[in-house]
């Protein structure tokens, strides 16, 4: 699906909800598609979560994603289809869904859910602007930055104490916009817990600092679980 580097992981029969995540995806929508009925961010809010807790009501499992309206283009580009109807609409939002990992809706207040989209969303640009400026660095240069970002993570989950961390992670190289990622990880006696995509924005970025010898630094915050 164009540049977004998505991997495909088919999970079996779905509902998949693509979501636009602000009023200016829905104002490119709207503008765009005629089919599209749209025109208040609000109440294409609440239609898709009327419709969401109808089909959860109903025995059906539902994971969501987010309608990138650029993606979208570049898909029905791709599979041929026209880019004016309901029907590619729901097959770009299945495709969204199948890829990475699922994310499910299980009832939380759709704003909650949007915010959680828009974040991941967020890590995946993010992930992929990495990865672009570690693309035309030598490979053993990067090879021995991944490796050194691989050591300094266990470390970390074997010597920092359990619980709730959050890492604050900023990254210049002088020739490009700063790198800036918040990532929060669990760690327990032996191992490291987070999100996959926050992990992996955060070793990338690490990675890149080394590879590059760019500036930059990281904060760890930790929190008590007891509260």
């Amino acid at each position: 699906m164009g540049k977004k580097r998505r991997r495909k992981t088919r999970r079996g029969d779905v509902i998949g909800m693509a979501l636009l995540l602000d009023e200016l995806d829905l104002a490119t929508m709207t503008a765009s598609y005629p089919s599209f009925e749209f025109d208040d961010y609000d109440r294409y809010l609440a239609v898709c979560e009327q419709t969401m807790r109808s089909m959860l009501g109903a025995g059906h499992r539902v994971m969501t994603g987010a309608f990138i309206p650029a993606e979208y283009s570049e898909y029905c580009q791709a599979e041929q289809l026209p880019p004016d109807s309901a029907m590619s609409r729901a097959r770009y939002a299945l495709a969204v869904c199948e890829e990475d990992e699922p994310f499910p809706y299980r009832g939380e207040p759709i704003a909650e859910l949007v915010a959680s989209l828009a974040h991941r969303e967020r890590l995946r640009t993010l992930s992929i602007r990495t990865m672009d400026l570690l693309d035309p660095l030598p490979h053993g240069v990067v090879l021995e930055a991944e490796e050194h970002t691989a050591d300094l993570l266990a470390w970390l989950s074997t010597h920092v104490g359990p619980g709730p961390h959050m890492f604050t992670c900023h990254v210049s190289d002088g020739a490009h916009d700063p790198l800036e990622v918040v990532a929060e990880v669990e760690l327990g006696k032996n191992a490291m817990r987070a999100m996959s995509m926050e992990i992996m924005a955060l070793s990338l970025m690490l990675s890149f600092a080394r590879a590059a010898r760019a500036a930059g630094g990281v904060i760890m915050r930790s929190f008590d679980p007891a509260g």
